[in-house]
């Protein structure tokens, strides 16, 4: 994602803003977290909280893993 950034995609930080703690995410993972969003690989853990701050577990990483393969 960030190879990106050079070209001007990803700007956008939008979709954090349907969280309420989207705010919380580290200022160097937003625009990599909101196209994640955007792109339907990462949801939070319910449909208000993203939980940037939390451990992932094996099995959230297992399922990014595979929509993002699945994407590209």
């Amino acid at each position: 994602m960030h190879r990106h950034r050079d070209r001007g995609y990803g700007q956008d930080t939008s979709a954090l803003s349907q969280y309420k703690d989207g705010a919380s995410v580290s200022n160097w993972a937003k625009m990599d977290v909101a196209q994640l969003i955007e792109a339907g690989i990462i949801r939070g853990n319910d449909p208000e909280v993203l939980s940037p701050q939390a451990n992932d577990d094996a099995c959230r990483s297992d399922s990014a893993d595979r929509k993002i393969a699945e994407n590209h």
